[in-house]
């Protein structure tokens, strides 16, 4: 007898799969829209970045004067004066345990933008041999080594082509709130007492103008981005 019943084939069933190359573009995609606010939330909000700042200081044992500092320098003038406009320079101060390193980026004499001349004495009672002074004072907080300085003297009246100049010892120095004592109109057969460098250069008695400069070229005139520290006296 013949067998009617009908075999029934296999079930085939589609079943669309999505590739999984477009779920990882999808997470990638949330992943940068979420560094991207987080950013520019960190970046508007000072509070969070300074957070950030003093975890990362408890984390890896960085204290906050190990940290880099940006500050302002002053290149004329006196430091009493302030800055003018436009003479700003910035120098990058690393400072790691007890040591300090100072890096400018002009490459000129760091410290020496630490000294201020504080007093001309000239034109004294009896003979100015030997009795005229310039001092210069160390207004920071650490030795400043003056060896790449110089000081410079513009009589009144003098075009600058006219500047004398004395350049500072190798091994001078001075330290914090110390001062450094030029001495000037300095000879043999009048040597100046107590001072740290002579000079035998005389102060003109009617006045003149003394600089610190940051490097041992004269320079060519009052803008000259290397006067440390200016003077000017006049005869009352």
């Amino acid at each position: 007898m013949d067998d009617d019943t009908t075999t029934s084939g296999p079930t085939i069933r589609v079943v669309k799969v999505k590739p999984r190359s477009e779920h990882w573009k999808l997470f990638g995609a949330l992943l940068f829209a979420i560094s991207t606010g987080l950013i520019l939330y960190i970046s508007r909000d000072s509070s969070v970045a300074n957070n950030l700042k003093d975890t990362a200081s408890n984390v890896f044992g960085v204290s906050e004067s190990e940290l880099v500092e940006v500050i302002d320098l002053r290149k004329a003038g006196s430091l009493e004066e302030g800055m003018p406009e436009g003479e700003e320079e910035m120098q990058t101060i690393v400072v790691t345990g007890e040591d300090e390193t100072v890096e400018f980026s002009s490459g000129r004499e760091a410290g020496l933008y630490n000294l201020q001349i504080v007093s001309v004495i000239f034109d004294v009672d009896g003979s100015d041999l030997g009795e005229e002074r310039v001092i210069i004072k160390n207004i920071g907080n650490s030795v400043v080594q003056m060896g790449g300085g110089s000081i410079q003297y513009l009589a009144i009246g003098d075009e600058f082509a006219q500047i004398r100049k004395k350049n500072f010892e190798a091994d001078s120095s001075v330290g914090p709130a110390l001062v450094f004592v030029v001495g000037m109109n300095c000879h043999a057969d009048s040597k100046c007492r107590d001072v740290n460098i002579s000079w035998s250069e005389a102060l003109g008695n009617t006045g003149g103008t003394v600089f610190v400069i940051a490097n041992q070229e004269k320079i060519t005139g009052s803008d000259d981005l290397d006067i440390v520290a200016r003077y000017d006296y006049v005869a009352e």
